[in-house]
């Protein structure tokens, strides 16, 4: 909801502003959006730190609703930290969900499929591992890496 206001506010703000203020008026919304994000990602990593994985899902949800407000390389970023947040606290289908969904967006993300294989590997989804496994192989498109199997 916050993410959603601010960007109408700002929205309503540029009806009528020359071409240069809008764009700073642009810049200074994506700056609010990325603070925004990273006091989440503070909250979340807070709560997990705490070991309250619960109050962390309902912080890294919140921010998951707001996705859709925020540009695509903050989205990335965004569902990538908080997977890693539940990946280092072994939550680990919390992690393959977000990886999931990482994936969905980006299907040529070597990197992401490699960390959805070793995630859903160690939450005992082994069929699920290989394929996500067999998936960065496939994009890394040469011979494999002992470090990717």
């Amino acid at each position: 909801p916050l993410v959603r206001e601010l960007g109408e506010t700002i929205t309503e703000g540029l009806a009528g502003v020359d071409s240069g203020r809008a764009s700073v008026i642009r810049v200074a919304r994506e700056q609010s959006l990325d603070m925004l994000a990273l006091a989440r990602k503070g909250a979340a990593n807070l709560l997990a730190e705490d070991q309250d994985l619960v109050g962390a899902r309902r912080v890294v949800a919140l921010a998951q609703g707001e996705l859709a407000h925020l540009p695509v390389q903050m989205t990335l970023q965004n569902l990538w930290d908080s997977a890693a947040l539940f990946r280092r606290h072994g939550a680990w289908n919390d992690a393959a969900r977000l990886l999931h969904q990482l994936a969905s967006i980006d299907q040529e993300a070597e990197a992401v499929w490699k960390e959805l294989g070793w995630v859903l590997s160690n939450a005992g989804r082994h069929e699920e591992a290989e394929r996500a496994l067999l998936t960065a192989l496939q994009l890394q498109g040469e011979a494999p890496q002992w470090d990717t199997l």
